[in-house]
């Protein structure tokens, strides 16, 4: 990991499909937070980790031991590239999803990539990038129930949706139209992405009984959303 005044953020492209639009959805956020990442007092370095590139890792987590049950500070997998994986992911500080939504969820090369790990992942602040025809609101919240699951802080929203509108057949074939473009800084989701890496930096920053008493909120705030939607059914 980085040294206490620097930060290492891995941005990880979900969509390995081709053609495929992530790259320059991928483009568009680092662009949008390149001014944020100079300014900033700790020096941030974002590397774009693309899931294209790792398409040998199993599908799902092999080995006696599950990734949970790994020792935290040395693990060990029964497979080599899961062990690069490893090596990978430990090397950040945090990290933005960027996926599209598929069928209403994610898609399944960044679900193996998650679950093949666990420690790696765990107590890292995550921000979700989704885009699709609306935004991929659906891919975003089923990506925050397992990011939480994996321990991983994601609690503040930390969602920025990035809708393709009438640009989604041109995305389908691997291109993002300048309309879209346009439209996504009309409606500001260039200040909705730099905001979250602000709070990511933020939450980066605090001391592990701030961060405690942050899960606590975010567990009570999402009972309180469930006890709300029993309420008015």
């Amino acid at each position: 990991m980085a040294s206490p005044k620097s930060l290492r953020i891995a941005i990880i492209i979900a969509s390995i499909r081709e053609p495929r639009v992530a790259p320059d959805v991928v483009k568009y956020v680092t662009d949008a937070v390149s001014g944020t990442l100079a300014d900033s007092e700790r020096k941030i370095t974002l590397t774009t980790i693309d899931l294209l590139d790792w398409t040998s890792l199993p599908s799902a987590p092999i080995g006696k031991l599950l990734p949970a049950h790994q020792p935290a500070d040395n693990p060990s997998y029964s497979h080599a590239v899961v062990d690069k994986w490893s090596r990978e992911i430990r090397a950040y500080d945090a990290y933005i999803f960027v996926t599209p939504q598929y069928n209403w969820s994610i898609p399944a090369p960044l679900k193996a990539g998650l679950d093949n790990l666990f420690h790696e992942w765990s107590r890292k602040p995550a921000m979700i990038v989704s885009y699709g025809s609306h935004g991929g609101d659906k891919a975003a919240a089923q990506l925050r129930q397992v990011l939480r699951g994996m321990r991983m802080l994601v609690q503040w929203e930390g969602v920025v949706m990035l809708p393709l509108g009438k640009g989604l057949e041109s995305a389908i074939e691997g291109k993002l139209e300048e309309a879209v473009v346009d439209v996504w800084n009309e409606t500001g989701k260039k200040e909705e992405l730099v905001e979250g890496l602000q709070e990511m930096v933020e939450v980066l920053g605090r001391s592990p009984e701030e961060l405690m008493k942050g899960e606590k909120e975010a567990r009570e705030r999402e009972l309180a959303k469930r006890e709300a939607l029993k309420g008015s059914s």
